[in-house]
């Protein structure tokens, strides 16, 4: 299995299997490319990080809730708001990063 296949195949199961419309509002490409991509056409390295992003954060979230799962374990009230705080400005500074990287790639194409 290729790498862009494994990469698309990853995609399609964690998110559901999405239309066209939806992974193009989601990926910002054009719905004629995604249908390309799916049908074997290769992906420039663009479209490549927008998956890969897309699936990595997908990760991301289901590290977040075991996270928090383990948090909801704690007794100490106040290391749990601490921890609960400090997690927060994690996702902020990850989701401007994130921002900033889809941005500067849509400057770019």
């Amino acid at each position: 299995m290729t790498v862009q296949k494994s990469l698309l195949d990853n995609y399609l199961k964690k998110y559901g299997r999405p239309t066209l419309k939806e992974i193009s509002l989601m990926t910002g490409i054009n719905a004629t490319r995604v249908f390309r991509v799916l049908n074997g056409a290769k992906l420039k390295l663009d479209e490549y990080l927008i998956f890969k992003n897309l699936v990595n954060d997908l990760s991301a979230a289901k590290m977040e809730e075991d996270f928090l799962n383990l948090i909801q374990g704690l007794h100490d009230q106040q290391m749990k708001k601490e921890i609960f705080q400090f997690a927060e400005r994690v996702v902020r500074k990850e989701k401007l990063k994130f921002n900033q990287f889809k941005s500067n790639i849509k400057k770019g194409a």
